[in-house]
């Protein structure tokens, strides 16, 4: 019997107290023993360490557990193999539940007071306002935890309060609402009584699951929280005043720091560095007091923080120009997003030592003064992000990693090469540049007895890259090389990065015409006609081609505000007719150059890799050039229907989130979509209907004419949409599925403007799948062969390859069409057979689905294999057998 079998059984019989006890007695797997049991009813654990002030996280595979970062352990539950390695590896530690949506979307009310008369009447309100939960844990009594659940849609966020002394004064006393991302521990011993933890209510997580928890509201949670403040009373905030050389407020104001922007009138460019270094500058000087509320929990620290904002607020209106994205709501917005940071990072000021020889300088300097002190890494490493972030310098995260902006080299379809934005990681030596530059780094000195002035440490360096989803830095989603709007449907024309979106917009010194804010129908008609004048040369199909075309031209100025978006397929009989063109012009409104281009690989996972390379890098519009195979692929279906993937990075074995919010497009001469992608493309055809398209002759170079006339041809795409926007975006077409954004947005702009639907030409391109074909020729041929019996895999293929004598005796395959059928999709490798495991494998990724009235249904086993029919949708339709 395993141990956590006797476990259970133990529990059940004698009490879960007990059976903790008994089973440690034996073996001493506390976490082994109520592990999977824990996970099975619904809980979201992991083991922690049974001593240490901060009980860390056990350690698995040589590492300390990253329950947050790598697990997400608040959002899912461990996965089975996670689970095994930690009973493997950490058997006999405590176990930590996190709360959160994983768990049930449970809660702890923690009475963290150690006056047994105290948690006594804390307890009672909280029953008598949240009422008495079936789950209650006593840690170090008469400390006290109570588990309460709330409702999906009505969170209870986490609030840390400390009860008040006789004086008004913080006392040890405390009390935490544990939400969603915080963490108890449920079983094991206390880290400082050596005591086990015991459940004292009705119901024990090892037995029972998250939902037997009594379910409250956040409603409720806000008057318990009152009552006890009425009742026993929280401590207030308190505002200490320091020595700083700043300008003093009144007594109970927040102090105002003051920097000198470099100009003579009110400052236009530059603002987002200036606004950076201010903030930081404001949260220093009051650095004492934010820390000090930050204890005490949010009470404590929202007024403290909203003073901070509105000195940031007024003197930054004094000193820069308060308009476009800076106007005073969006600038509001903005402070208190950077103020909040900032807060979060800093830490309480410490005397400083100046060595005696230091140069004037270095104390006049606007740059933070960052003190080495031994032993003090996070201080340090906090003070380090808050110095790049305020440098201006553009140091960004972006799927974990620190990334800068720069300049690369890449070759468009016509073979020239062009210079290209792209995202880089920032290696640790340029980390270290960065840093030294954003900051005055001083250490001790032993030779002059003082501080002296140092480089920024590589260990500096290392720490801030290791620090997965503890990063303080700006999320990068995305560049943007013109004006483009938000998800919202709001215009984003200011250069710099946009905290809303994470997106960072650079003219590269392009001027561009003012986008109009609320622009009628008959403005967008005028500007859709501008870049229909631009394509009107190309020798589109159909309508719904050109549609795909002026698609692809709208959705590259917004596409990195879309979540998703459909693949663009441009398709030509023969070279030379404008397809790599199209998606030239496209490419060259939204970064101001042609398309850089991919080849397919030789094989599925080569092409992988390459578009993997470029989403990390990203680039704005992704193109497959000259395609000859057909075009499909597990990663293509995830860029084009998630708006984050995990590629997999050469050389390294992690697999960071991405945002997928790249443009992709596909050219080829006919050109083939095959598999799942077809329910993602929307597909343009042209043909020039000549031998030889290219010796043509056009009025105008159109590339040219479209980098001469940028800035009006993008204010005239965002045009057509703001229109619609203003509109009311009144529904045109049921949206595509997976492409919802795009479909409100860009489709439908172009039907309410009188274009053809550029989704009614995914029929033609389903007709084209190779794939849908092959399906389709052994839906027919297992219609006729084998009807709708019940049949296995072995038994389909044997009646594939049966042979019978013709008229002229002459052996025949008695069902041709199967068999011929079969060969496309399941043949053993070079030979005419047929293979059984291939034909398996296809069975199951096909099963379901509909052709023509047509599926194949997965049965059960029989004698150990899978069984398969054919059904059908109209009766009649299936007769009898041929086999």
């Amino acid at each position: 019997m395993s141990d956590t079998q006797k476990f259970v059984n133990t529990s059940a019989s004698i009490g879960i107290d007990e059976g903790v006890e008994l089973l440690n007695g034996m073996s001493e797997s506390v976490f082994a023993g109520v592990a999977q049991n824990m996970v099975d009813l619904g809980w979201s654990i992991f083991p922690q360490m049974t001593s240490g002030e901060r009980r860390l996280p056990g350690k698995i595979d040589g590492g300390v557990i990253k329950w947050k970062e790598d697990y997400n352990l608040s959002l899912v539950r461990p996965t089975q193999d996670f689970l095994d390695r930690c009973i493997y590896q950490c058997a006999s530690l405590n176990v930590a539940t996190v709360f959160g949506p994983a768990s049930g979307n449970t809660f702890a009310v923690d009475i963290d007071v150690l006056d047994e008369k105290l948690a006594d009447e804390v307890a009672e309100i909280a029953e008598e306002i949240l009422g008495d939960t079936p789950f209650v844990r006593v840690g170090n009594k008469p400390k006290l935890a109570l588990i309460y659940r709330h409702a999906e849609d009505d969170v209870v966020a986490s609030v840390s309060r400390r009860l008040a002394d006789e004086e008004g004064m913080p006392s040890q006393h405390g009390l935490e609402i544990l939400g969603a991302g915080k963490l108890l521990t449920f079983h094991g011993r206390h880290h400082k009584t050596g005591q086990y933890f015991k459940w004292t209510g009705l119901a024990t997580p090892l037995l029972d699951g998250p939902e037997k928890a009594l379910l409250v509201t956040s409603a409720q949670v806000v008057d318990f929280l009152a009552a006890v403040d009425t009742k026993l009373g929280f401590a207030q905030a308190q505002v200490i005043k320091a020595n700083f050389s700043w300008t003093e407020g009144e007594e109970g104001e927040v102090r105002t720091a003051i920097i000198d922007t470099g100009v003579s009138g009110r400052l236009t460019d530059g603002r987002e560095e200036y606004l950076g270094k201010l903030v930081w500058a404001m949260v220093c000087a009051n650095s004492q007091e934010i820390c000090a509320a930050r204890d005490l929990g949010d009470d404590a620290l929202r007024p403290l923080l909203a003073g901070v904002c509105q000195a940031v607020f007024d003197e930054f209106v004094v000193k820069a120009e308060a308009s476009g994205r800076w106007e005073p709501k969006m600038l509001r917005q903005e402070i208190r997003s950077r103020v909040a940071r900032a807060a979060a990072k800093v830490e309480p000021p410490r005397p400083r030592m100046i060595a005696s020889g230091a140069s004037k300088s270095h104390l006049d300097s606007d740059l933070p003064i960052i003190e080495i002190v031994t032993g003090d890494v996070e201080s340090a490493a906090n003070a380090a992000e808050l110095a790049l972030v305020a440098s201006g310098r553009g140091i960004y995260q972006r799927g974990g990693a620190i990334v800068s902006i720069g300049e690369t080299w890449s070759h468009t379809a016509s073979g020239r090469e062009v210079s290209t934005q792209r995202i880089f990681p920032v290696g640790e030596h340029a980390l270290v540049e960065h840093l030294s530059a954003s900051a005055i780094w001083m250490k001790y000195d032993a030779r002059s007895k003082g501080m002296a002035r140092t480089s920024a440490p590589m260990w500096i360096a290392q720490t801030l890259m290791d620090r997965k989803g503890r990063l303080g830095l700006p999320v990068l989603s995305g560049v943007v090389g013109a004006p483009t709007l938000r998800g919202d449907g709001s215009i984003l024309d200011q250069p710099g990065f946009d905290e809303t979106t994470g997106l960072l917009l650079d003219h590269r010194g392009v001027q561009f015409p003012e986008v109009p804010q609320a622009p009628s129908r008959d403005d967008a008609l005028v500007a859709l006609g501008a870049l229909k004048a631009l394509i009107k040369d190309f020798p589109f199909v159909a309508n719904a081609d050109r549609s795909v075309a002026l698609s692809m031209l709208l959705t590259a100025c917004v596409r990195r505000s879309l979540r998703t978006a459909p693949l663009h397929a441009f398709s030509a009989p023969t070279a030379g007719t404008g397809k790599s063109k199209l998606v030239d012009i496209a490419s060259i409104l939204a970064t101001g150059r042609e398309a850089g281009v991919l080849a397919q690989g030789k094989t599925d996972e080569e092409t992988e890799k390459r578009l993997a390379s470029a989403l990390i890098a990203g680039d704005q519009i992704i193109t497959l050039d000259n395609c000859v195979l057909p075009v499909d692929g597990d990663l293509l279906c995830q860029m084009l229907t998630q708006s984050t993937v995990r590629p997999r990075i050469l050389g390294r074995s992690e697999t960071p989130d991405i945002p997928a919010s790249a443009l992709m497009a596909a050219t080829g001469n006919s050109l083939i979509i095959a598999g799942d992608v077809t329910r993602r493309a929307i597909y343009c055809s042209l043909d020039a209907k000549v031998e030889r398209p290219e010796d043509r002759e056009f009025d105008i170079d159109v590339i040219a004419e479209t980098k001469k006339r940028r800035p009006e041809l993008v204010v005239a795409a965002l045009t057509v949409l703001r229109a619609f926007i203003v509109e009311g975006s009144p529904k045109q077409k049921n949206p595509l599925g997976s492409f919802e954004d795009w479909s409100r947005t860009v489709r439908d702009a172009l039907v309410w403007a009188g274009e053809a639907d550029p989704c009614e030409t995914m029929v033609r391109m389903r007709e084209l799948d190779p794939k849908l074909e092959a399906l389709t020729a052994v839906l027919s041929g297992w219609a006729k062969a084998l009807n709708d019996n019940r049949v296995t895999t072995s038994a389909i293929v044997e009646a594939a390859t049966a042979q019978a004598h013709n008229e002229d005796g002459q052996i025949v395959f008695r069902n041709p069409e199967l068999r011929s059928a079969l060969m496309s999709v399941a043949s053993a490798g070079s030979s005419s057979a047929l293979s059984a495991r291939s034909l398996g494998r296809w069975l199951g990724a096909n099963a379901d689905r509909r052709v023509g009235g047509l599926r194949i249904v997965r049965l059960g086993l029989l004698d150990g294999s899978p069984t398969w029919r054919l059904e059908s949708d109209e009766p009649g339709i299936l007769g009898p057998a041929n086999w």
